[in-house]
């Protein structure tokens, strides 16, 4: 009887040891930012012909984070003859790609070398140069993309673009979260549903049966920097709850500090705590919240102040 107590006792610790290793250990959690800065596009020009787009982004301009230069080529697909390509990206959805014989006006062109002091006079100058060869416009609007080829004496002909959008560039921020003896989970962030983004993570727990991870993001209020909260940011909080299958089964953000919402905050953090006052400027009286986040469990509460 002794010897069968002792054999189950044992049983039971394996079992529960077993039970143990096999839920997965978090090691490690960061955020990995990847940008996309090429793409190939199939198209067709003047409804016959197959052909293929080649770009790269070349320069992003310091006035405007969304404008940037962009250098390629394209060619028909039945000859492979590459011709050279330079354009703009205007933020507007617009994208206008030239064929010079003069390599001076590529150059003006990718290193956006502002003709004027105005920026947008300067933008358009780069959509409507002269003395090109032949000229592409793409135009991404409400439900397609419209696209077309012209030349010098003011003919065009149409180019279908096998692509819904003509920005060439992609941003992505992978929540790469390592664990002991199993495989990484990987989350876009930016598939959360927020408009967010510059993410960095500040602190994760796990517990049995599930993990929680804060993050931050924090990025300029608007892409053009001399006009208003050019010089602004938007800063807050993302919290995490994820199951022990990587699957999120809860998100909550708080708006920290948002020059386009007029919203400010005052840090009250403590050893214990994360702890802000939030106060939102943008209602006819100040509305101020506290929130509360526990550095030990990272669960939150907020209670108002007035």
């Amino acid at each position: 009887m002794y010897r069968f107590t002792i054999l189950k006792t044992i049983f039971i610790l394996a079992l529960l040891l077993s039970e143990k290793q096999g839920k997965a250990q978090i090691t490690g959690a960061h955020v990995l930012p990847i940008k996309i800065d090429q793409k190939i596009i199939t198209a067709s020009i003047d409804n016959k012909k197959p052909a293929t787009f080649v770009l790269k982004q070349f320069e992003v301009s310091d006035i405007h984070s969304s404008v940037y230069s962009v250098k390629g080529y394209y060619f028909y697909d039945n000859d492979k003859n590459q011709i050279p390509l330079a354009g703009v990206y205007s933020g507007d959805y617009v994208l206008t790609l030239y064929s010079f014989a003069d390599d001076s006006k590529d150059d003006t062109l990718l290193n956006l070398n502002y003709q004027y002091e105005d920026f947008w006079k300067s933008i358009d100058h780069f959509k409507n140069m002269n003395l090109f060869k032949e000229k592409f416009i793409f135009e991404e609007l409400a439900d397609s993309l419209v696209g077309h080829r012209y030349f010098s004496d003011g003919t065009k002909q149409p180019v279908v673009w096998n692509n819904y959008e003509v920005n060439i560039t992609e941003n992505l921020e992978i929540l790469n979260i390592t664990q002991k003896a199993k495989p990484d989970i990987h989350i876009n962030l930016l598939n959360l549903g927020y408009i967010y983004k510059n993410y960095k993570v500040v602190s994760y727990k796990q517990s049995e049966d599930q993990l929680k991870i804060l993050i931050e993001f924090k990025y300029p209020s608007r892409h053009y920097l001399m006009g208003v909260c050019g010089s602004g940011q938007e800063y807050g909080l993302v919290m995490l709850d994820i199951d022990e299958n990587g699957l999120i089964i809860k998100n909550q953000d708080f708006i920290l500090e948002s020059c386009l919402r007029e919203i400010g905050f005052d840090n009250l953090s403590t050893r214990q705590n994360y702890k802000y006052r939030i106060v939102d400027h943008y209602t006819d009286r100040d509305y101020q919240r506290i929130l509360t986040i526990n550095k030990s469990t990272l669960d939150y509460k907020i209670t108002n102040e007035n």
